[in-house]
């Protein structure tokens, strides 16, 4: 993953309110852009691109991408392709296909958390996006939810962030990168992060009176495990 950062000679002469050096500022912005970007694709249901060493770029896989033994998809759903055939090898070839919204409830939560359970993991975090994060914080299981503020003030809880389950205790995160049909039902233990280039910063050659930068990184979401994670897709919240 690159971004470039260009910013010509009178922008860097040029006193802005608020910051010093415009392209150290601007260095800084790509800087959280790049990690936003990795962000979405951790998260998103993309196939690996292993490039061609000249013109397409090697890009990683997505977690929804790489999750097919505890899969819950929608009618007309499609798990992931993978290299390595029908035996579920290598690396995601295809990524997973929609298939028919249905509504998020506590009991297709059980239904994943128990077959990841059953297949050798151990679920604890529930990553969406904050739409289904709000529809978990309303299942049943959670209505009786208390919590003791410590002072005098009542407070209303609308929020859930631990989901008290027959398998363990459940985080629930939201993630802004998260599309709106997805809940990834995960184990962290066998979800690492390759890195062959951190990120780091390259001069560019000057074009015209532009100074130009890259900040690169070359790194891949690992999967030790996908039968230790689940994902319940194609959900549409309350």
């Amino acid at each position: 993953m690159t971004k470039v950062v260009g910013t010509s000679t009178t922008d860097r002469a040029v006193h802005n309110a608020g910051r010093g050096d415009e392209h150290a500022y601007q260095l800084a912005r790509a800087g959280q852009e790049l990690k936003r970007d990795i962000e979405a694709r951790f998260t998103g249901n993309f196939a690996a691109i292993p490039g061609d060493g000249a013109v397409v770029a090697r890009e990683t896989a997505g977690a929804l991408a790489w999750l097919r033994s505890n899969a819950h998809r929608g009618d007309g759903g499609i798990n992931p392709v993978m290299s390595g055939g029908d035996n579920g090898s290598g690396y995601p070839t295809v990524a997973a296909t929609a298939g028919k919204a249905r509504l998020y409830t506590e009991d297709l939560l059980k239904e994943v958390l128990g077959d990841i359970w059953v297949s050798g993991g151990q679920p604890n975090m529930v990553i969406t996006s904050l739409k289904l994060k709000q529809t978990a914080a309303a299942f049943p299981g959670l209505a009786a939810n208390r919590r003791d503020t410590g002072d005098q003030k009542a407070r209303i809880i609308a929020g859930a962030d631990i989901y008290v389950s027959d398998v363990g205790e459940v985080q629930f995160v939201p993630d802004r990168f998260c599309d709106n049909s997805s809940a990834l039902v995960i184990d962290p233990e066998y979800w690492s992060v390759a890195t062959l280039d951190p990120i780091q910063k390259r001069s560019l050659a000057t074009t015209g009176l532009a100074d130009r930068d890259a900040l690169y990184t070359e790194i891949a979401l690992r999967c030790h495990n996908e039968a230790a994670s689940g994902v319940l897709a194609d959900l549409s919240a309350a």
